[in-house]
């Protein structure tokens, strides 16, 4: 199941989706990321596609891009929970990511850049 949510506060919008999972009998949330930010005609989103591997599992790919270009892809409000998620040094926003799951939760894999 995905959720998708978001937030708008003095001027910064920001969406979130989360991706839970039935683990025996309840749900269990997998994945939390933030997919985009916007603020003064700035900002970027992310694009999610799912990859089938062949253990049953799915990766996720997370394709990122800035409303403006690539100079848009700077974090706008530093989230401490999700900046692993999202950036690499300098607030930089990373612009491809793949998240596998490794039975209990979604990691992102620091080789796919």
């Amino acid at each position: 199941m995905i959720q998708q949510d978001g937030s708008t506060n003095q001027g910064l919008s920001v969406g979130r989706k989360s991706l839970h999972v039935l683990m025996g009998d309840r749900f269990q949330k997998v994945l939390e990321l933030i997919v985009f930010q916007s603020m003064d005609d700035k900002g970027w989103e992310s694009t999610l596609h799912s990859i089938p591997r062949p253990d049953g599992f799915y990766d996720i790919e997370v394709i990122r891009e800035g409303i403006n270009g690539e100079e848009d892809l700077r974090l706008l409000d530093p989230v401490d929970a999700f900046y692993t998620t999202l950036c690499d040094t300098g607030d930089r926003i990373r612009p491809h990511d793949v998240f596998s799951f490794d039975g209990q939760k979604y990691n992102r894999d620091p080789a796919i850049r």
